[in-house]
């Protein structure tokens, strides 16, 4: 397309211009889709930060180890957190012992430890599932 600048008439070329539309357009549809790139990184963490919850979790019963889930909150959030309908052998509810279980500190805070710990990890996953999307 020639453009006149001063009297003079430069004459462009883009190259290039469709591989990036279309690079925009799949970025769009990825960020737009039900089972985006986006939504599986929420998800992969989610699901790393409960696999790693549980494995630091003390364990007396077994059951609050257990009863860490993760789930979907939104279309780009999720959740870990303690499974209000579990009891251990003793009648004792993982939901209400686990709150003051990981106020004690120190090794007994499971979720603050997962984040400490292991969160780097868990960046470093998400940041790998979202670029392994891009064209």
């Amino acid at each position: 397309m020639p453009v006149t600048v001063q009297g003079v008439t430069l004459k462009t070329t883009v190259q290039g211009q469709a591989e990036a539309l279309a690079a925009v357009q799949q970025m769009e549809r990825e960020i737009a889709g039900a089972n985006s790139a986006f939504r599986r990184a929420i998800g992969r963490a989610a699901e790393h930060g409960q696999r790693y919850a549980r494995q630091i979790s003390h364990v007396d019963t077994g059951e609050m180890q257990g009863a860490h889930r993760a789930r979907y909150t939104g279309s780009l959030r999720a959740e870990v957190y303690i499974d209000q309908g579990r009891r251990n052998i003793r009648g004792g509810r993982p939901h209400i012992y686990g709150v003051y279980e990981h106020a004690r500190g120190g090794g007994h805070a499971f979720y603050a430890r997962t984040v400490s710990e292991e969160g780097g990890a868990i960046l470093t996953e998400v940041a790998n599932t979202i670029t392994a999307s891009l064209p």
